[in-house]
């Protein structure tokens, strides 16, 4: 039977931290009693980074002051993030840490400093563990009765098929010019906008955050109206995800076309970054949108292919 050392011990032995991560969720609520525990334990120093996220991941209340003093630590994106992440939860996100993930950390500090302000000003009005175990048990129960629809996922064989053609554009990507790379991603992210439409077709800041990154790259917007538009694709990201409502019981999305679409949204947050390292980006999330959009293998290779061309063609 799983435990909480068993679960590290397996991180140590270089398991996949994703796994790992998923496997102490699936302990249950209860267990995170144990997981703060190991997370202050100097023997498991080593997978601190997988305890902190495990606990920021459902915001477990007795892990709230700690998180105030991971925020501190030298690993931004291993500990100090997902540490101020779960503190800025409790703010409602008005800090806006999350947004950090897409790896831009312009202004971090001064955003963690903020939020170090009002977390010690006593502003945050944290749940009960009590209230909260029961709002999670509740949760898995649910959970464990609904019954998830059919994974759009391609199968490893598929993947395995269109592996040679994905290591072949990605080369091919990595040797162009940044410029001509984020034109291209502008145009592959620009094909899947009508996924992003279906699921929310009232919702325009997708659509209005893709022309901004157009005009950035005709020599028409600033930097700033790209970091704006970046914001409003995060949230867009964010509520899709939401309802895409991934059920960690039986490791499924209960809504793909909802996750189709916040891949598209989450395509289109890399492409406003104006960073050169997070190119790329906005062509895997576009392929994933077509994949979780359920239009089948076949769709995901035309779309592969197609994006291949254009690398070949602006190479």
């Amino acid at each position: 039977m799983s435990s909480v050392p068993t679960v590290l011990l397996r991180y140590r032995d270089h398991q996949d931290f994703e796994a790992a991560r998923d496997q102490l969720h699936a302990l249950g609520p209860a267990a995170m009693r144990e997981v703060l525990a190991a997370a202050h334990d100097p023997a498991w120093a080593d997978a601190l980074p997988l305890l902190v996220m495990a606990l920021s991941d459902v915001l477990y209340p007795p892990a709230l002051s700690s998180m105030r003093q991971w925020m501190e630590h030298d690993d931004v994106e291993g500990i100090a993030l997902p540490a101020a992440s779960a503190l800025d939860r409790t703010a409602g996100g008005r800090f806006g840490v999350d947004a950090y993930w897409s790896g831009d950390w312009s202004g971090i500090e001064d955003t963690f400093a903020a939020l170090a302000r009002w977390w010690d000003e006593g502003n945050a009005c944290p749940t009960s563990e009590a209230a909260w175990l029961a709002e999670r048990l509740a949760k898995r129960t649910a959970q464990q009765q609904a019954v998830p629809p059919p994974s759009p996922a391609l199968s490893a064989a598929d993947q395995a098929e269109l592996r040679p053609i994905l290591i072949a554009m990605v080369q091919g990507f990595r040797a162009l010019d940044p410029r001509v790379q984020h034109r291209l991603e502008h145009r592959a992210v620009a094909r899947v906008l009508p996924i992003w439409t279906r699921f929310a077709p009232h919702d325009a800041r997708p659509a209005e955050a893709l022309a901004v990154v157009g005009r950035y790259l005709r020599g028409e917007a600033s930097e700033d109206a790209l970091a704006d538009a970046r914001q409003h694709a995060l949230a867009c990201t964010e509520q899709a995800n939401a309802a895409a409502a991934w059920n960690s019981i039986h490791q499924a999305w209960m809504r793909p076309d909802a996750k189709a679409a916040a891949n598209v949204a989450q395509a289109i947050a890399y492409l406003c970054s104006p960073e050169p390292g997070n190119r790329l980006q906005g062509l895997h999330f576009a392929r994933d949108a077509v994949e979780w959009s359920g239009a089948g293998g076949l769709a995901v290779w035309d779309e592969l292919q197609w994006q291949h061309e254009q690398v070949k063609g602006a190479g």
